[in-house]
């Protein structure tokens, strides 16, 4: 038997080449990111992490890699997108892919040395969609 869904995992963040980052609704919530928060994705040992850099109410002004809502006409949406075109290059650079589009999971929630949340990208699984 020839299955129609080959892989079922869905991706937590997607990165394109232009430089946006898709971030899902369980990442969000878990690093708390309102809008006008900034990410970033550091190196600890041999795991990348992405994590809330800063927190939008103390920022003015425009910064990269800060988070906005992607469904404004909604109440409230929990999935999150922002622009870095230099965080995108480093995960392709990373995960040695050729395409436009690099969808990977995150683990599971972390402390970093410095006290912050943080979750491990798993760059080396990219999820392909047909």
């Amino acid at each position: 038997m020839k299955s129609i869904l080959e892989n079922t995992r869905r991706p937590d963040v997607t990165f394109h080449r232009n430089g946006r980052i898709d971030i899902a609704s369980r990442v969000s919530k878990v690093l708390s990111l309102c809008c006008g928060d900034v990410i970033d994705i550091g190196q600890e040992g041999d795991e990348w992490y992405i994590y809330k850099k800063y927190d939008g109410h103390s920022l003015t002004g425009n910064h990269e890699a800060q988070c906005r809502h992607t469904n404004s006409g909604k109440r409230f949406s929990h999935t999150m997108r922002c622009y870095s075109r230099r965080l995108c290059e480093v995960m392709f650079r990373l995960a040695g892919e050729d395409s436009d589009v690099l969808r990977v999971p995150v683990g599971e929630k972390t402390l970093t040395e410095g006290g912050r949340i943080a979750m491990p990208v798993i760059y080396r699984y990219n999820i392909k969609r047909p």
